[in-house]
């Protein structure tokens, strides 16, 4: 009897681990990362909105930085088209940590306007991303409001309210 290979808890490198069931789709040559984004891009421009950005504006939440110190830490490294465990003193140049939103409409000389980020499902780290975002925002005296639908029904909402906010 053969035994069947137990699957690697590795994923595939063309997978995207951020977006849960995301579909890819490109509408008037713009690449959409989920299904979600392509219907609120759609009903953006068929309710007559068409001044906004498309994860166009990048926010630095953290700067990139040198860790001074020891940190010895598992990861995965890429050796012969697979993934191997490793462990030992690991890198210590931190990338920054950004924000690239959906859907921007930001004035940036007052820094008013809105933003709508589509999230059908949350990644583990959206969460915490979302709330440093929201703090950057604050500190940075940004008077923008913020949509997050996570639902067809709930992008339609979205967009009656920005229509009858900066529209009308």
């Amino acid at each position: 009897m053969q035994r069947k290979k137990k699957k690697s808890s590795f994923s595939d490198a063309s997978e995207n681990k951020k977006i849960r069931n995301a579909k890819k789709l490109e509408i008037n040559g713009l690449k959409f990362r989920s299904k979600l984004e392509a219907f609120t891009y759609q009903k953006l421009i068929e309710n007559g909105i068409a001044d906004f950005k498309y994860e166009a504006d990048k926010f630095v939440l953290q700067e990139a930085f040198e860790y001074n110190n020891e940190s010895y830490e598992a990861y995965e490294k890429k050796e012969d088209k697979q993934y191997v465990k490793k462990f030992s003193d690991v890198d210590h140049k931190i990338r920054s940590l950004t924000y690239l939103p959906d859907f921007t409409r930001i004035n940036p000389a007052t820094k008013t306007g809105w933003i709508l980020e589509v999230k059908g499902y949350n990644n583990d780290a959206f969460p915490i991303k979302w709330k440093l975002f929201k703090k950057y925002l604050q500190d940075n005296n940004y008077n923008v409001t913020l949509y997050k639908p996570n639902t067809q029904g709930n992008v339609i909402k979205c967009i009656e309210l920005i229509k009858s906010r900066y529209y009308n």
